[in-house]
């Protein structure tokens, strides 16, 4: 299975954010240094987490960026499926894109990872990030 780079800094940012969280924003320059990815690049993932409302953005010189919606309110699911991930494919997808049966395979086998993400949210993300 394949993660996109995109995706890979979106959920460490994400994790970070949710283990620093507190009442002060943290700047794009903070963050991009933990998960090493330059801060254009950074801010055009954070602005994409920030459009669909698992984060907000504080301007000015004490600015930056903290979660919108509560750690544990964030499935990893609700993030993958924003930078490109399993989605369900549409009744035109499975007519262009190959017979019903290797589409519904398809489903099948990514069904288990789509639960388990459903099931992880930013604050075991945050968690597990803390041990490291």
């Amino acid at each position: 299975m394949h993660f996109s780079r995109t995706l890979l800094i979106a959920l460490d940012s994400l994790g970070y954010i949710g283990r620093m969280s507190g009442n002060a924003p943290i700047p794009l320059r903070d963050i991009a240094s933990v998960v090493k990815a330059s801060p254009t690049y950074l801010s055009k993932v954070l602005q994409q987490l920030a459009r669909v409302g698992f984060l907000s953005t504080v301007m000015g010189p004490h600015g930056g960026y903290c979660l919108a919606r509560r750690p544990r309110d964030i499935t990893l699911l609700e993030v993958v499926e924003l930078f490109g991930g399993p989605r369900e494919a549409t009744t035109r997808q499975t007519a262009d894109e190959g017979p019903g049966k290797v589409v519904e395979m398809l489903r099948w086998c990514a069904e288990p990872s789509r639960k388990r993400l459903a099931g992880l949210t930013v604050a075991d993300l945050a968690k597990a990030i803390d041990r490291d």
